[in-house]
């Protein structure tokens, strides 16, 4: 599950950031809007993680991995995920491994 948050003093501080284009979303015909997600992650190792997570979903690109927090602008969705908001996946190490 995602939040939808408006203002970057909605994303708790964090050491890393990893951010990503939601495509699932973003190139929707319904959706005029570009759809982007934040992970706050705690250690480089951890964003390492995520990263990688991340770039095992199709409907993430452009995923990278940040030291400061992500500028919210208008004309971009953006969805705060983190382990307590039920996102406990995108932490673990294959949380979305295309091993078969």
């Amino acid at each position: 599950m995602s939040y939808e948050i408006t203002s970057a003093r909605e994303i708790p501080d964090a050491e890393y950031y990893v951010t990503g284009t939601d495509t699932f979303f973003s190139y929707s015909i319904l959706c005029a809007t570009k759809d982007k997600v934040v992970l706050p992650c705690e250690s480089r190792a951890e964003a390492e993680i995520v990263a990688a997570n991340a770039r095992n979903r199709s409907d993430q690109k452009y995923v990278s991995i940040r030291l400061t927090k992500p500028r919210i602008t208008t004309g971009t969705r953006w969805s705060l995920l983190t382990k307590e908001n039920g996102a406990a996946r995108w932490f673990r190490p294959g949380g979305f491994c295309r091993c078969r």
